[in-house]
């Protein structure tokens, strides 16, 4: 967890598939994720809690991802991307097993 994730869970629920539950508190609500395998980015996308900031709002979301190399690691990275200049702030990295 950090300042605005916190409860995050990974369920593997499938060979590539993972189910990511967790809280946010995030302003409008709205957050972004990417997965990567430390060299490229596979997926990304954005996902919306069920509360905006100043509350902790619950998201439960999908992700597939497949590892383009057999030794590589798979990493989900949730952020909340500045509105002031578009960059990554509180980044929350997940081994993704």
């Amino acid at each position: 967890s950090n300042a605005l994730f916190r409860k995050v869970t990974v369920e593997k629920t499938g060979t590539n598939a993972f189910t990511i539950k967790g809280e946010a508190q995030i302003f409008e609500a709205n957050f972004s994720w990417i997965i990567e395998d430390g060299h490229n980015e596979l997926q990304k996308g954005f996902e919306m809690t069920d509360a905006g900031a100043p509350e902790w709002g619950a998201f439960n979301f999908k992700v597939t991802a497949e590892k383009q190399r057999p030794n590589s690691t798979l990493m989900l990275v949730l952020f909340e991307t500045s509105a002031k200049d578009g960059s990554r702030q509180h980044e929350l990295g997940i081994v993704l097993e």
